[in-house]
Parts: C-alpha cells; sequence; structure tokens
C-alpha cells in the first residue's frame, strides 16, 4: 500500500518509519524486531486462504506461520462462502490469531451498507489492548 493511499483512506497526515536494515533474522522465528503484534491490513481473500492453509510463500507469510504474536487481520473479504467459512475458521483456531471488530461499510458495487472487517483504527486499538494485557502478564511473573 502507497503512502498517497493511506492518505485518502485515513482523511488525514500519515507519517513515515525510517530503520535500519534488520542485524538479525528474527523473521525467521517470527519475530519483527521489536514488534509486539502483527497486524495485516488489509488482509485480503488470498492471504487469509494462504495463512488458513499454512503456506509461507513469502518472507510474511512465513514469519506469521511461526511466530507467537498476536495477529489481528483487517479482514477485507468479498463474500463469505462455505469455502471461505471453513478456512477461515480454521484460521481462527489458531489462539493468537483473531480478526478486527467489524464496521458497517459501504459496498462499491450498489452503496448499501455491509459489515467488513476492514477497519484499521479497531484493529490498532485492539492491538493495544492485547500489548497491554501481555505486559501486565508480564510484570506479574
Amino acid at each position: 500500500m502507497t503512502k498517497d493511499a493511506i492518505v485518502g483512506l485515513c482523511n488525514g497526515q500519515v507519517w513515515e518509519d525510517e530503520w535500519d536494515d534488520a542485524k538479525s533474522e528474527d523473521w525467521r522465528q517470527g519475530r519483527t524486531g521489536d514488534s509486539d503484534c502483527i497486524v495485516v491490513f488489509p488482509a485480503s481473500l488470498d492471504t487469509v486462504m494462504r495463512l488458513a492453509q499454512g503456506r509461507s510463500d513469502s518472507p510474511a507469510l512465513m514469519m506469521m506461520q511461526v511466530t507467537h504474536l498476536p495477529i489481528i487481520l483487517c479482514e477485507a473479504l468479498p463474500v463469505i462462502n462455505s469455502v471461505i467459512e471453513h478456512w477461515r475458521n480454521i484460521l481462527l483456531e489458531r489462539p493468537n490469531v483473531t480478526t478486527a471488530p467489524p464496521v458497517v461499510g459501504t459496498k462499491a458495487t450498489d452503496r448499501d451498507s455491509q459489515e467488513t472487517g476492514f477497519n484499521l483504527p479497531g484493529a490498532i486499538e485492539m492491538a493495544n489492548e492485547l500489548i497491554s494485557a501481555t505486559r501486565e502478564g508480564d510484570c506479574g511473573e
């Protein structure tokens, strides 16, 4: 996703992070440097299906297959049918995978309202809650 596309989605200003190339290969153990959570936005039908099937044909998918970090999917699914629901349910059996809270959006095809998981603000809020809960759990040990 480009910076220009994100600006259009969030109706605001977007900042870019810069960092040096990774000095480790933490991603091979499912780590992303100092990250505490993974948010997939947008989680396309292809991404959801590949992740559910255990595929690891890209570095990002491989990292998500082996990580213990929480993964939050902002689903951008065109429709739910029995096949999609089957693989989605298998994916959601993983203890570290969840979906962003649904919101009502407008379909581009006919302008009708429809519930969608395409909810970046909700995913960020959920990520912050999961991270806080994890840190509180670490402090209690």
